[in-house]
């Protein structure tokens, strides 16, 4: 009897390793302007956020957009290359959670690093941390918008401790899934169910981000409803999982028999 070998966990490393080595020029960055921001800060006299946070942040954006760019590249090179459509999303998915994983655990141990050399060269230097975070009522509506879904939540961003590296590392790898039906939508449709599935996943944010505290209800009307809400913190981990769970459902709907465009 021929058994086949299973091909997503080989895409799953592939889309990984790939991923990675654009990953590690977001990382080279993202530390250049740490350092230039530690310098300005000791020049001037004020406190400076530490890398993990301020790479929390960042890095939310960063998923989001290669999110996109995966949704347009691995697809038809998967395919292309006689890969089926569901190997190639089981490997991404695992792949990009794996991405969002190491990404976490990188900053955590570069800002261990940055921990250590302000303190062993006694720098006048204040590195703030995920408490000083705190989301402020904005009379624009745009500017709550963007504070929602790009800033993280002070338990999100603690870093060090279990449920600061998981909420950290599920705030990664929602950000890339979201991108990743983004792009997915736009590669089999057209612009406007593209644009449609950009408004579903502003709203997804906000739900996921409600979770955890974010002030949605600052510019929502039923957002304060949510923020209403004291769940326990077992009930907002499930419900973030639910909320990824239902976008990897519209991703593999949308990626199942899309034909591949030359």
């Amino acid at each position: 009897m021929n058994t086949k070998k299973a091909v997503y966990p080989k895409v799953a490393v592939d889309s990984f390793m790939a991923q990675g080595v654009w990953t590690l020029f977001f990382l080279g960055i993202i530390v250049l302007v740490q350092i230039i921001q530690h310098v300005l800060a000791l020049n001037t006299g004020n406190s400076n956020t530490s890398f993990f946070v301020s790479a929390h942040v960042s890095s939310r954006i960063y998923m989001l957009v290669i999110g996109i760019i995966a949704a347009y590249s691995f697809l038809p090179y998967y395919v292309q290359n006689g890969v089926t459509r569901k190997d190639y999303f089981k490997g991404a998915a695992l792949g990009s959670f794996a991405l969002a994983i190491a990404i976490t655990l990188v900053t955590l141990l570069l800002t261990g690093l940055e921990h250590l050399l302000v303190n062993g060269l006694n720098l006048p230097l204040v590195l703030e941390s995920s408490s000083a975070i705190e989301l402020e009522a904005e009379e624009v509506f745009i500017a709550n918008l963007i504070q929602t879904l790009i800033v993280p939540s002070p338990l999100e961003a603690s870093g060090f401790s279990l449920i600061g590296i998981s909420l950290a590392t599920l705030g990664k790898y929602f950000y890339y899934v979201v991108g990743w039906m983004i792009g997915s939508a736009y590669y089999r449709y057209n612009g406007l169910v593209g644009l449609g599935t950009i408004l579903l996943s502003i709203l997804l944010g906000m739900v996921y981000s409600s979770f955890w505290g974010t002030p949605v209800g600052v510019f929502l009307p039923f957002g304060r409803l949510l923020l209403s809400l004291t769940l326990p913190m077992a009930a907002s981990f499930l419900g973030s999982v639910l909320v990824i769970g239902f976008i990897l459902c519209c991703i593999r709907h949308l990626t199942k028999r899309v034909p591949i465009k030359a």
